[in-house]
């Protein structure tokens, strides 16, 4: 017979409720470390994941990429270009797409 010890979602409810939320048998975050992003990188990275703002006619405005940098750098950057923003639009998965990051006022990523 086996049995499960992971606590049901109402179990989860019950231990926030508690206070303990911060016990790591519990916690997914437990299971992964922390990852440092790298605020000054600039270079070639790739895509892990991203989300696109539109504006009221549905035209893709701005966005937002989390990619790893070419030593495994986890990198932040903000997408402003037009080219870029079709591409992570276009239908196709936007995650693994290769591109730079470049500092100016803020990290952004160009495809």
């Amino acid at each position: 017979m086996t049995t499960n010890t992971s606590p049901s979602v109402s179990e989860r409810a019950q231990l926030a409720r508690k206070g303990k939320e911060d016990d790591t048998r519990y916690s997914d975050a437990a299971l992964t470390p922390p990852v440092d992003v790298i605020e000054d990188y600039t270079g070639p990275v790739t895509v892990i994941t991203c989300t696109v703002m539109f504006d009221r006619a549905g035209a893709p405005e701005s966005g937002a990429v989390i990619c790893t940098g070419a030593h495994g750098e986890r990198v932040a950057a903000a997408v402003h270009d037009r080219d870029t923003l079709e591409l992570l639009t276009d239908g196709s998965e936007p995650v693994g797409t290769e591109g730079t990051v470049t500092v100016g006022d803020l990290p952004e990523f160009r495809a």
